[in-house]
């Protein structure tokens, strides 16, 4: 097992439960996010690093996707900047989601390389990597159906 794909998806895991501390209007959606690395600890732990480094870079390159088409990327690299440059941070959901971001990169570069050097090349490295992808393409489906639930207006 890799510590540093299981230590980043922990980190993940644990700053979307921080934002859904913050955001209690998004936390059903907060909470999804965070369960797609529960399951990559768990697939770690019981030694299926093969689904377990696809889903490492899948499923944190999908919530960049969302969050580059909803805007919500660029407050959060602001308010980044804004610490970094001593200035504070006003908003603590946009720094948690600029945290998640620089951790998601993370996670895509380090489970890439694991995938790279211990499972491509096996037999049904490249079906275990086009299922998993399907299968986080379907999670986000179902998160993204709550999120415009969440957002659609009472009447």
């Amino acid at each position: 097992m890799n510590r540093t794909v299981f230590a980043l998806a922990t980190v993940m895991m644990l700053l979307f439960f921080v934002l859904s501390n913050y955001d209690r209007f998004f936390f059903s959606l907060h909470f999804l996010e965070s369960l797609i690395y529960i399951v990559l600890l768990l697939l770690l732990f019981y030694g299926v690093e093969d689904w377990a480094y696809v889903i490492g870079v899948v499923a944190p390159l999908f919530w960049i996707v969302l969050t580059l088409l909803s805007g919500a990327s660029v407050p959060g690299l602001r308010a980044l900047w804004r610490l970094v440059s001593l200035q504070g941070v006003q908003n603590p959901v946009n720094f948690v989601s600029g945290l998640i971001l620089l951790a998601a990169l993370g996670l895509i570069v380090v489970s890439a390389r694991s995938f790279h050097r211990d499972i491509w090349g096996r037999r049904g490295a490249l079906r275990t990597a086009v299922l998993a992808t399907v299968m986080v393409g379907i999670y986000y489906g179902v998160v993204v159906v709550t999120l415009l639930h969440l957002a659609r207006p009472t009447s």
